[in-house]
């Protein structure tokens, strides 16, 4: 969770201008300490809901300087009730399918996980393995589709309870996104250049080791 919110402070401190946005940035990284600094699960929910409430609206905040239709009223699952929302539930759902099969690959069970605990037919270990990865393979997509213009508003549908997606632009979205999982990028524990869908792998079989003891403890993966 340290990883995922320092990840989306990267991906907003690139991108936001001026300095108003600084206090608000200045909370993420605070927050990062106190995710790592947390003794239970409750205590690092929390964390992780206050993080997810400043980041969002200053990710709305960023959409919107390029279109204001893709502003944001937070951040809404099931249904979306926003273009931005489908975008980034879309491609989560991308996401945990990648991490099931990296999951699988390191011999782990994707339903159970560490910090999201088992439910039926949830796979917990997957949606544990991508959060670090939500800002770099979920919000940085929606963040550049929306500049290139690759979406509009004629790319959506307002159903009423929901937003969905036209099916020309998920075609758009999952090339964005194969786009994105196959960039190199070099692996700040490894040092060698790799794949973002291989490092989800690399992570796997890290945690692995974690859980049988073979290392005391998950190598961090961030973003500068």
């Amino acid at each position: 969770i340290g990883d995922k919110i320092a990840n989306a402070r990267t991906l907003l401190r690139r991108n936001l201008d001026g300095d108003e946005h600084a206090p608000a940035l200045l909370r993420l990284s605070r927050l990062v300490d106190e995710a790592l600094a947390t003794a239970d699960a409750p205590a690092l929910l929390a964390v992780e809901g206050e993080a997810a409430k400043r980041s969002w609206a200053l990710f709305s905040t960023l959409l919107a300087r390029d279109d204001a239709f893709f502003a944001m009223s937070g951040r809404t699952r099931r249904p979306p009730k926003d273009a931005t929302n489908a975008m980034l539930s879309f491609l989560a759902g991308m996401l945990v399918r990648d991490c099931v099969q990296a999951a699988a690959n390191a011999g782990l069970d994707p339903l159970f996980g560490v910090y999201h605990t088992a439910h039926h037919g949830r796979p917990s270990m997957a949606l544990d393995l991508m959060e670090p990865f939500r800002p770099l393979l979920v919000d940085s997509v929606v963040l550049g589709l929306v500049r290139r213009g690759e979406v509009t508003l004629k790319s959506f549908v307002d159903t009423g309870p929901s937003v969905v997606l036209q099916p020309d632009a998920r075609k758009t979205i999952v090339e964005a996104y194969e786009r994105r999982a196959g960039e190199l990028i070099t692996h700040p524990v490894f040092g060698y250049r790799i794949s973002y869908r291989q490092v989800l792998t690399i992570q796997a079989r890290l945690l692995a080791r974690v859980l049988t003891g073979e290392i005391e403890r998950m190598p961090s993966f961030r973003t500068r």
